[in-house]
């Protein structure tokens, strides 16, 4: 801060002192303002860095996004099919590859989301300086990312346990009666899984719409195969707009999807 200083004259009445006040307090008042001018410069400087760092790891999130949704719409018809061969050699123990309806398939891609950007912007005093509602629905985006960051890694938990249990049998082609139950309950909880990922994408959308495309099965639909009709689903959409009402999120989520 620069010093103030004021006129060099004696000073010899109160109107000389006033205006010895004055020349100072003006001083004061203009260092002060350049002052937090250039603080301001700077926090605007920084906000705007950080909003292009964001940005930029929204993109690559976003492509992150569209192959995990195009992965879930290759895998569930795939994983069913899987859950209907094992269930066939439930049925028809000892089978051999040869004579099984389907081949089993369980290569899949898992892709991560970042959140590098987020983390740096968390520690960082200029997040104190971000519009609150800007900050939350940032929180809430990041939030989604790490549940599909989860469930992702659910699935491939899921999938080394099934790769594991054909190391207890030698002959690949030839499934255990034991071997079968142990793969259809993984099975049946890695499509339960994929359901999980599919309603977090529809969520995520419905909050975030540059975040496509989302999978092309509801998500309740691959799980159960059942669908909603349209009269439940314009129920349920105004039950959501009355419930997120006062939200201060753009689009309200679907809690039913």
């Amino acid at each position: 801060m620069h010093d103030a200083q004021a006129p060099q004259r004696p000073i010899e009445d109160w109107k000389d002192f006033l205006y010895h006040i004055f020349y100072v307090s003006l001083g004061l008042l203009l260092a002060i303002g350049l002052e937090q001018a250039v603080v301001y410069a700077n926090r605007t400087i920084q906000i705007a860095e950080l909003r292009s760092a964001l940005a930029e790891e929204r993109a690559i999130n976003i492509q992150h996004f569209a192959v995990e949704s195009e992965e879930i719409d290759r895998v569930v018809p795939i994983l069913k099919k899987n859950l209907g061969v094992l269930l066939y050699l439930r049925n028809h123990p000892s089978l051999p590859e040869s004579k099984w309806p389907a081949q089993l398939q369980w290569a899949a891609i898992y892709p991560t989301y970042n959140d590098t950007a987020w983390k740096t912007a968390s520690t960082s005093y200029v997040f104190q300086y971000m519009p609150p509602v800007e900050l939350r629905r940032l929180n809430y985006l990041y939030g989604k990312l790490q549940a599909l960051n989860d469930t992702s890694n659910d699935e491939m938990k899921l999938k080394f346990k099934i790769y594991s249990t054909l190391s207890e049998e030698p002959d690949s082609g030839h499934l255990t009666p034991a071997i079968v139950e142990k793969q259809i309950d993984l099975c049946e909880r890695l499509i339960e899984s994929y359901a999980l990922a599919s309603r977090a994408q529809y969520t995520l959308h419905s909050f975030n719409p540059d975040f496509t495309p989302i999978p092309r099965s509801n998500p309740a639909a691959i799980f159960t195969g059942l669908s909603i009709s349209p009269a439940e689903k314009s129920l349920l959409t105004q039950e959501r707009d009355r419930m997120y009402a006062k939200d201060e999120l753009d689009n309200a989520a679907d809690p039913l999807q």
